[in-house]
């Protein structure tokens, strides 16, 4: 079966971009659930549509417990650190 990220959970990386800045690159967990909570909440409402592909006027908490679950069968979220 596909799924978005095969490695799930044990899915980490180090990413140099353009600019030189590295970042860490690693699955929300259920611990990550405020912070994603937070990030989202502070999101245009034009973001938001397009990170969802569709009319989004908030993201309930369902959704955020969906996306920071570890099953990345349907859904997942990523979390971008500095570092």
């Amino acid at each position: 079966m596909f799924r978005i990220i095969p490695e799930g959970m044990h899915y980490k990386e180090h990413v140099i971009l353009k600019n030189g800045q590295g970042i860490f690159l690693k699955p929300a967990t259920l611990e990550d659930i405020d912070q994603v909570a937070s990030f989202m909440s502070s999101l245009s409402q034009e973001s938001l549509r397009m990170r969802f592909m569709a009319s989004v006027s908030q993201v309930s908490d369902e959704i955020i417990k969906n996306l920071c679950s570890g099953d990345f069968k349907d859904s997942g979220c990523l979390l971008a650190t500095e570092g």
